[in-house]
């Protein structure tokens, strides 16, 4: 059976091998979009027709589907927790539940996917012990080789769905049993072999380990009855071949996150598993599709090389000696060193430090008087800038280590149509906003007929030197009381006689001629 289909641009094709009694199924696709790209099935001995059919595919990894016979299955509930926590909690499960055996490369665990509604998480694990044989892969070449396990396939097909009836692959040449039930807590998967035995037919054989898998469980003997008939009506479809037994559901949901796949029933019963494993591969269960038959090998670092030399006994006596020579000469000649160069740097060294020991005084009077004398003209300048318009200041009170005490009368600001309450709140505003003081308290007095009110208001100083950027509006300094009130006035515009040649133009210009008196000479001057 062979279909192909437009490949995408981008990944690389991944090939998943399925080997089933003498055949093997193969699928190429992309895990990361999930697509299926081509399928076919060759005898298990065409080795080369497999691969030159990889090498038209551009399948540069391949995926070999692991047996249910040849693996440990496990299934272990987990809370409903974060990612991190889930996989902290799925590794302690794994080293309960494994055998120690069993290398780490051939180990492998994911956190099912949570169907909705559940209040727990399931997890799986599997592990595929050297002595389980099924290490040969059925092709060679330069491509990366790494195993999966049919449960994982199946866990891939399921994706956090609960169906009634099981999920199962059988095959009948060597008697492996893939099944994943789903139970209140999740989903169960379980891998197995079915012996062949004297007057019990095979679908007794699996509807036993159905019963037994889904009453370990807690489901009741009614519903695990009914799992045993889906089973047998299964097995009786496929007619003693190996195959995939699912709900209509699970194949109509994977033939939508695989594109690419076939609408035929048959298909899904032969290519199922390889599928899943496809899918598998570009999800969370991807860590199932990376066993490996030997322990991965990596080549040491510079670092690491440099260490491993440095262990052998003659370099490490020739490094003790340099390193001892080091500490013993070492002090010497960096003390040399630096007062070679101090000298270059500072050839009059008592010079240099008569100016150091008289900026540390002059540092430590102004770090005194910082810390007991307080900048008066500018908290002056600081109440000053604060103050609105319409407040009349009386009296200013600035004691250090005191609280700054200002008295005055509060008028109505007819500009911006503030009552003399809100001015003088606006006044304990700007005071606050200007980050020197706090804890500003304000008691009110009398008012007059025009409406003035006095009030007297204290404040604590908290960043005496603390220089805040007052607005055009509230510095006085660049925007003085006459300019609020008056208006900015035109600066004074003089005519500066630049040279002699403005002086000899000046005197060119034309005037009206005078006649002088008649008795302008006996006139004397004035």
């Amino acid at each position: 059976m062979t279909n192909n289909h437009p490949r995408p641009s981008a990944p690389t094709p991944v090939a998943v091998l399925h080997r089933v009694g003498r055949t093997v199924r193969v699928v190429v696709g992309r895990p990361a979009e999930a697509g299926v790209a081509a399928w076919q099935t060759f005898a298990a001995d065409q080795l080369q027709e497999i691969s030159e059919w990889l090498a038209e595919h551009d399948a540069q990894s391949v995926i070999n589907v692991l047996p249910a016979s040849a693996v440990i299955c496990r299934t272990c509930t987990l809370p409903d927790a974060d990612a991190a926590h889930l996989e902290q909690a799925l590794a302690l499960q794994a080293e309960a539940h494994m055998l120690t055996e069993v290398p780490v490369h051939r180990q492998a665990c994911a956190v099912l996917p949570m169907a909705e509604g559940e209040t727990s998480r399931s997890g799986i694990m599997v592990a595929w012990p050297e002595t389980a044989g099924h290490d040969r892969p059925p092709v060679a070449g330069d491509r990366h080789v790494t195993f999966a396990p049919d449960v994982g396939g199946l866990a891939a097909l399921l994706n956090g769905q609960r169906p009634s009836g099981p999920l199962l692959w059988f095959d009948p040449a060597d008697g492996s049993l893939a099944l994943a039930i789903s139970n209140p807590n999740g989903a169960v998967f379980r891998a197995a072999r079915i012996g062949a035995q004297r007057d019990v037919s095979v679908a007794e054989n699996v509807g036993r380990v159905i019963a037994e898998t889904a009453l370990s469980v807690g489901l009741t003997p009614e519903f695990a009855g009914r799992l045993v008939d889906h089973g047998a009506s299964g097995l009786g479809a496929l007619d003693h071949a190996a195959g995939l037994v699912c709900p209509p559901e699970i194949i109509d949901s994977a033939r939508e996150r695989l594109p690419g796949s076939p609408d035929d029933p048959q298909w899904w019963r032969d290519y199922g598993v390889a599928a899943g494993v496809l899918m598998a591969a570009g999800n969370q269960l991807a860590p199932l599709t990376r066993l490996d038959r030997t322990a991965p090998f990596t080549s040491p670092s510079r670092g690491r090389r440099l260490i491993e030399s440095m262990s052998e006994p003659a370099t490490a006596i020739r490094i003790v000696a340099v390193c001892a020579a080091v500490v013993l000469l070492g002090p010497l000649l960096l003390a040399g060193l630096r007062l070679a160069l101090l000298e270059l740097k500072l050839p009059d060294l008592n010079a240099f430090l008569k100016e150091a020991r008289n900026a540390e005084v002059q540092l430590a009077m102004y770090r005194e008087l910082k810390d007991k004398v307080w900048p008066m003209t500018k908290l002056l300048s600081d109440v000053a800038c604060n103050t609105p318009e319409s407040i009349d200041l009386e009296q200013i009170r600035i004691r250090y280590g005191e609280r700054v005490t200002v008295s005055g009368r509060a008028k109505k600001d007819s500009k911006s149509n503030l009552s003399a309450q809100e001015v003088v709140a606006l006044m304990q505003d700007n005071l606050r906003d200007s980050n020197v003081f706090e804890e500003i308290y304000l008691n009110w007095g009398d008012s007059n007929s025009f409406g003035a009110y006095e009030f007297t208001l204290s404040a604590k100083v908290t960043n005496p030197y603390h220089r805040h950027a007052y607005p055009e509006e509230l510095d006085y300094g660049t925007l003085t009381l006459a300019d609020r009130l008056y208006g900015k006035r035109p600066e004074a515009t003089t005519t500066l006689v630049s040279d002699e040649s403005d002086l000899s133009d000046a005197d060119d210009l034309e005037t009206p001629a005078q006649t002088p008196p008649s008795d302008a000479a006996a006139t004397p001057a004035p």
